[in-house]
């Protein structure tokens, strides 16, 4: 009996065997050949009809021969393909009463039965996209806009319904769906301010309208229609005075190669190759205005895109660029796990599902890694996907490695990234200097150099804005003055400065001179606002204006409405407003006196205080610059701790460290301790040891001075933390002694647990295992009295490894086990903690001979890091994969799976595990005799370990290049 067969036709081809998709259609031919038939079903369909519709300028008998090819590829494609398809030599004909569903029927019969709201909500969400987008054949085009208008129809009554019923949030946001799909129509943005309005968001209806004379002036060089001015003019009620039209957006001018070089670019990007292009420019150039067209021009085509913008002020914010992205368009559905990881940059999906558990810290650079993969999955949900970044100069660290991981992520992804940068402000060792070597080594690259305008696009450009045609000489003045910038002359012209009856007016020489004059025209109000904006340092809001400035709403919104028309600010994502160019932030700011912008800096950060108490640590690396900059340092220390801290929970260790030598450099209110400690946790984790190593000496110099036990006894564990990696172990193992000491002496149990739990580390790496024991079940035991499962967890789990390097195997699979469950029972069996028990419990079973149940287990570990995006997982469950193979003698195989461990760790950068991995190869290589390629082996792993200052595996190392050299000598004796 034949399977349901599910036919999608709606945004895009699929066909499901009942719950398998189907392979075989592929092929776009095939994909319109089976839309046509099922569209047409029941309907008996003659070849020579087919034949002529899809090869209208091929001959009779080459069609017939295509007709008959597709066909045939069709009936291997199709299972059972008599259930659904009659075939002859004259006609084809698709069963009606074959066993399928069709999407587009299900649309169609769903919407003419809506008689309810319910029924037509579900009507619209069952149209997924155009019908069949890809498919560019003449016949399917009035199919096509025949289901769009039907689905554009059903938005209006659903909306319609929604307002009747008094849903106006659900009315505004299926409108914004028509808005989306039909930009130019008056009438929808006439419909949201209204909505807007009843909903008493006022603001939100005069952001619509701005949206709208935008887009009008844009795409059809008018302004709106008095209908719509109407409307807008109403929202403006208090103020009498007609408002004035907006100043229009000067015209691209001058850019048609660099505009050829970018559709080339995203024809590339359609052909299933990713993309960048850098937008290379001085300040003023056009950077952002070419960047935005792209942007419009994707738009009107239904292309999903991403923008963010980077600012000077926001460098050290780690992944702020990253978060607008992700904002910049709905999440896709996720998964539990994969919503947790986004959580770290979004924490508002924590407060919609209160069952998600907050994500852990990210403590090595694996987990951001998986970070990197679950971010690059959800922002390549969306393709062809184009993503623009705004001033990559300013992009944090942490937001530039992202960003070229995106682009890395999928090699057959259709993503165009465009990002604009300034040359003159990259210097050799800026981080974007790196990546753009990358990029251009992987010959995705394509640098786009703007120049300034000649005379004659000078003299277009100016004569555009000022809307008056210029004389020679007075074309060539702007051109002398300007030197072909078009922020220059754009700003002239506004300012008015273009005239040309009196010739004797000098010109000013400097752009900030050009600004002042224009921000200048200003009415007084709308001058003090554009300077709070300024301070601001970034997009603004309308709370936040309100909240620093105290202005009632209708005065801040005729403030707001005034600066948009004059184009000093414009629209800035969904909620904010920016300003048009950053010179215009800078002169605003610098116009203002000291007195006047520390003020400002104050209000500003008592302002985020309140209005995002909610989510501080978002904002707390800006509520303590804001502070600082108002000279009240003291009030800045918690928000750079908070800062700091919350940029180490998602591994942004430079950002964390800037902002750690900020509070060093405080003088008051710092608690030094505790920021160097952090600071040497940073170093530690990074690999900087010695860096580590001298802050805890230096912390615990402070601590003993400072006399705080307590505050002791956490430096000597994080000295002592270091001195084990680098195999110190007598130095180390003082340390641990003397602070279990003093927090035996305090009664403090946790730390008691941590000191014996590193001691137990120390003594299992010198192979004393009854003294590692020991530790490790003390450190279980108070554990469980604080109900510490985490602590628990981990002395399970290195209670198995000490039993499992004894042989003592039952008790190590009990620990193991045990560890197991603890993580199924916290939901953490398909996650991180499942997968280290389950890799665990492999290498017992391995100890024991078991090496087909030790095989399942590492096989399982390695679909659940797969699952997850974790890439240092895969690369360990790889390694013990191999380790099974070799010990069964399979060395070709084992050698295989090395090899893939050792690429993932060198992606990685994870030094230990690339030790780890050639170790192993050697291994395999000195097994079959192989001693030069084992050799190089052990060397490399010898230089790591050096590398890392690791004195246990150099002595391995140095005993695995003793061994083979021995084993190469009596070669050639025997040899001899």
């Amino acid at each position: 009996m034949a399977q349901l067969l599910g036919i999608q036709l709606l945004g895009g081809f699929r066909i499901t065997d009942g719950d398998r998709p189907l392979s075989g259609v592929d092929s776009i031919r095939v994909q319109s050949l089976v839309a046509y038939l099922v569209l047409h079903a029941g309907d008996p369909l003659s070849r020579q009809h087919l034949a002529a519709l899809f090869w209208p300028d091929s001959p009779d008998g080459q069609a017939r021969t295509n007709l008959r090819k597709l066909v045939l590829e069709l009936r291997r494609a199709l299972p059972n393909v008599e259930q659904y398809l009659s075939i002859d030599e004259r006609l084809l004909r698709w069963r009606p009463d074959a066993p399928f569903t069709l999407d587009v029927a299900e649309f169609e019969r769903t919407l003419a039965q809506a008689s309810s709201l319910s029924a037509l909500e579900q009507a619209v969400s069952l149209y997924r996209g155009d019908l069949l987008p890809e498919c560019y054949d003449d016949w399917i085009i009035p199919q096509r806009e025949r289901q769009r208008q039907a689905y554009l129809g059903a938005l209006d009554r659903l909306v319609a319904a929604l307002e009747a019923r008094r849903d106006y949030a659900g009315a505004i946001r299926h409108a914004r769906r028509l808005l989306d799909l039909d930009p130019l129509q008056e009438a929808t943005y006439r419909l949201l301010m209204r909505l807007h309005a009843l909903t008493g968001d006022r603001t939100g209806a005069v952001r619509v309208y701005h949206a709208c004379a935008s887009v009008l002036q844009r795409e059809l060089d008018v302004a709106p229609s008095p209908e719509t001015r109407e409307a807008y003019e109403r929202l403006l009620a208090a103020d009498a005075r007609p408002a004035t039209q907006p100043l229009a957006a000067p015209p691209l001018v001058g850019r048609h190669p660099e505009w050829e070089r970018l559709q080339a670019a995203w024809r590339a990007v359609m052909g299933g190759r990713p993309r960048v292009v850098l937008l290379r420019g001085e300040p003023g150039i056009g950077k952002t205005r070419l960047a935005e067209d792209l942007l419009e021009w994707a738009g009107r085509q239904g292309i999903s895109s991403r923008h963010a913008r980077c600012y000077a002020a926001e460098a050290d914010l780690a992944y702020a660029p990253v978060t607008a992205l992700l904002r910049a368009r709905p999440l896709p559905a996720l998964t539990a796990p994969l919503k947790r990881e986004v959580a770290r940059l979004l924490p508002e999906l924590l407060e919609e599902d209160p069952a998600l558990l907050p994500p852990g810290p990210l403590a090595e650079a694996w987990q951001r890694q998986h970070l990197f993969e679950t971010l690059g999955r959800v922002m390549l949900a969306d393709q062809p996907l184009m993503v623009v970044v705004d001033d990559l100069q300013w992009c944090d660290k942490e937001s530039l490695e992202f960003v070229h991981h995106l682009t890395r992520h999928d090699p057959n992804a259709r993503l165009l990234l465009v990002g604009s940068v300034r040359p003159e402000e990259l210097d050799a060792a800026h981080p974007l200097q790196r990546v753009i070597t990358s990029w251009r080594h992987a010959g995705t690259l394509e640098e786009v150099d703007l120049v300034p305008l000649d005379a004659g696009a000078t003299a277009q450009l100016a004569s555009s804005v000022s809307g008056a045609d210029l004389t020679g000489e007075a074309a060539s003045r702007v051109f002398r003055e300007t030197e072909g910038n078009p922020l220059f002359i754009v700003e002239m012209a506004r300012a008015g400065l273009l005239g040309t009856e009196d010739r004797t007016a000098p010109l000013p020489g400097q752009i900030q001179e050009v600004i002042r004059t224009r921000l200048a025209h200003l009415s007084p109000a709308a001058g003090e606002l554009a300077g709070v904006a300024s301070t601001v340092g970034r997009s603004f809001t309308f709370p936040l204006l309100a909240e620093v400035t105290g202005m009632e709403e209708d005065a801040l919104i005729r403030c707001l409405d005034e600066l948009w028309h004059r184009r000093i600010i414009r629209e800035h994502g969904a909620e904010a407003y920016d300003f048009a160019h950053d010179k215009l932030r800078e002169v605003a700011y610098r116009t203002m006196s000291a007195t006047r912008r520390r003020w400002l800096h104050r209000q500003i950060a008592r302002a985020l205080e309140t209005l995002q108490a909610a989510s501080l640590d978002d904002v707390s690396g800006q509520i303590a610059t804001h502070y600082e900059q108002a000279g009240m340092s003291e009030r800045s220390v918690p928000y750079y701790m908070r800062a700091a801290e919350a940029a180490r929970r998602v591994y942004a260790y430079d950002v964390a460290i800037n902002y750690y030598h900020r509070l060093l450099a405080l003088e008051t209110g710092v608690d030094r301790l505790i920021v160097m400690r952090r600071l040497g946790d940073i170093w530690q984790r990074t690999g900087r040891w010695t860096d580590a190593e001298q802050i805890y000496r230096q912390a615990l110099a402070l601590a003993q001075q400072a006399g705080g036990a307590e505050a002791q006894a956490d430096c000597q564990i994080g000295l002592g933390f270091i001195l084990r990696l680098r195999g110190s172990y007598p130095d180390a193992t003082i340390c641990f002694d003397h602070a279990r000491a003093t927090f035996e002496q305090l009664g403090l149990p946790r730390g008691i647990s941590r000191s014996v739990g590193h001691l137990g580390v120390v003594h299992f790496e010198l192979a004393d295992y009854t003294k590692a024991l020991a530790c490790f079940t003390l450190q279980r035991q108070i554990a469980q009295r604080l109900g510490d499962e985490t602590e628990m967890s981990n002395a399970l789990r290195d209670m198995g490894l000490v039993h499992w390097a004894q042989g003592d195997y039952e008790p190590a699979l009990a620990c193991h086990e045990r560890h197991l469950l603890l993580a199924t029972e916290r939901g953490e069996r398909a996650g991180v903690e499942g997968m280290n028990a389950l890799n665990n419990l492999g290498l017992v079973y391995r100890a024991m001979g078991e090496y087909a149940r030790a095989l399942e287990y590492h096989e399982e570990s390695l679909h659940i890091a797969k699952e997850i995006g974790n890439r240092r997982g895969l690369a360990v469950a790889i390694g013990n994969i191999g380790i099974d193979h070799e010990e069964q003698g399979a060395y070709i195989r084992a050698l295989d799976y090395f090899t893939q461990q050792l690429a993932i760790a060198e992606e990685l950068g994870d030094r230990r595990s690339v030790s780890h991995a050639v170790w192993h190869a050697g291994n395999v290589y000195e097994a079959l005799g192989r001693y030069a390629e084992a050799l190089c082996y052990f060397s490399e792993q010898l230089a790591i370990a050096t590398e890392l200052d690791d004195r246990r595996v150099a002595a391995i190392a140095l005993g695995n290049i003793a061994r083979v050299r021995a084993a190469q000598g009596s070669d050639q004796d025997a040899e001899r």
